[in-house]
């Protein structure tokens, strides 16, 4: 059994890599990371924890090497505070990597729109046929994360975009749906 529960977050090829990170991350963490959501990545079931509770500089001085540094990253993406979550989703837009595309998909679902705003600028770039594999395997999970960008904008947004429309998560989302639907 692994030591570490965000083991489960990464196909099992990259275990070695992971399991050489994970040491340094989770020393002196606040609290264990917080239960997760499960995602298929290329017939492999992941279990990706919806928060983390690392020390900032730890991920931030990980996340500058080179594979070890997009797991790092990756995880860094589902950390508490949202200007690390976007540093580290800066970090991991340009890899083209399967295992990398859940931690992506997953913040179109959250509040913080500068997160948004970078996912919708590197979406001309993203590697579409990854994106589109991973939705389609993935539909449910997709649909709850476009109810979500749906309450958020009402929530927080809608006074600034009134029109759901031209909220960026809602933007993005519906790419990702067309995306899809072209697998």
């Amino acid at each position: 059994m692994n030591e570490f529960v965000e083991v489960g977050a990464f196909p099992s090829e990259l275990s070695e890599s992971v399991q050489s990170v994970l040491p340094r991350l989770v020393e002196g963490q606040l609290r264990p990371p917080s239960e997760g959501f499960n995602a298929q990545v290329r017939g492999e079931s992941l279990t990706i924890p919806y928060r983390v509770y690392y020390r900032p500089e730890r991920v931030r001085n990980l996340a500058q090497s080179a594979r070890e540094g997009v797991i790092a990253a990756c995880l860094g993406s589902r950390h508490h505070d949202g200007f690390l979550r976007e540093e580290c989703l800066a970090r991991v837009l340009s890899v083209e990597a399967p295992w990398v595309v859940p931690f992506v998909v997953q913040l179109v679902g959250e509040y913080v729109l500068p997160i948004l705003q970078l996912i919708e600028r590197a979406m001309p770039k993203l590697r579409e046929t990854l994106y589109a594999e991973y939705v389609s395997k993935n539909r449910a999970l997709f649909e709850i994360t476009g109810r979500r960008t749906v309450s958020y904008w009402d929530v927080y947004y809608r006074h600034q975009y009134p029109k759901l429309a031209d909220y960026p998560g809602f933007r993005i989302h519906s790419e990702l749906r067309r995306m899809s639907k072209q697998v």
